[in-house]
């Protein structure tokens, strides 16, 4: 799954380079960085607009009925969600993603990211409304995240991320191979109030995640 990503560049301009995108001024208003993103944030994703890929605002998480969608799996998701599939097709930005290792009580956040810090782009499906929320594709997931959890969000390339916004994608979309390393990073980030540089600094020596893990 994805629970909790980072988006934490200065600027949109290496997103704008990674979709060849247009920024939507309430996106450009919106955008600062983040380093702890969590369901039910406010955030910018990209969308189709007029043949062109648009950075936009949207809202992690869709609400159906008492349900609370935050990830849907590729598999069944044409099935279980046609009408998004269709027309509401997105991509997620990060420059990172979270998974957890350990007990319980001992939960250490774990970064995956981009070796060379490119975006990660992470496929997405929008339930429409006055701002749009998402949900974040998942696969089975591949090493290095295989190693802690056995799923991950899709992750596409520039070309796969242009197909699934601009075209008409398959009845099952295909999750790329996008290198990633994975480091642990110090628990600050267990904590959704927190969201500052320091929940990606590298764990310290002698340092355990023993505060809770805290999704919502």
């Amino acid at each position: 799954m994805c629970g909790r990503y980072s988006l934490s560049y200065a600027d949109l301009g290496a997103v704008v380079a990674a979709l060849d995108a247009i920024i939507d001024s309430a996106a450009a208003e919106l955008y600062r960085p983040r380093y702890n993103i969590a369901p039910s944030n406010a955030v910018v994703i990209a969308r189709p607009r007029v043949n062109r890929v648009a950075l936009v605002p949207g809202v992690w998480g869709i609400r159906r009925d008492e349900r609370f969608i935050v990830n849907a799996r590729s598999e069944n998701a044409a099935k279980r969600f046609p009408a998004a599939y269709e027309r509401g097709r997105c991509v997620v930005p990060a420059d990172g993603f979270y998974e957890w290792t350990g007990e319980a009580k001992e939960r250490r956040p774990i970064w995956f990211h981009a070796e060379d810090g490119a975006p990660l782009l992470m496929a997405g499906l929008l339930d429409e409304g006055d701002t749009p929320t998402f949900a974040v594709l998942t696969a089975p997931a591949r090493p290095p995240v295989a190693d802690i959890h056995d799923r991950m969000p899709v992750l596409l390339t520039h070309v796969g991320a242009l197909t699934w916004l601009l075209r008409s994608p398959p009845g099952r979309i295909p999750a790329e191979e996008v290198p990633l390393v994975g480091r642990p990073v110090s628990p600050r980030a267990n904590a959704t109030v927190n969201d500052d540089p320091a929940c990606l600094e590298p764990l310290a020596a002698g340092e355990s995640g023993k505060k809770q893990l805290s999704l919502f």
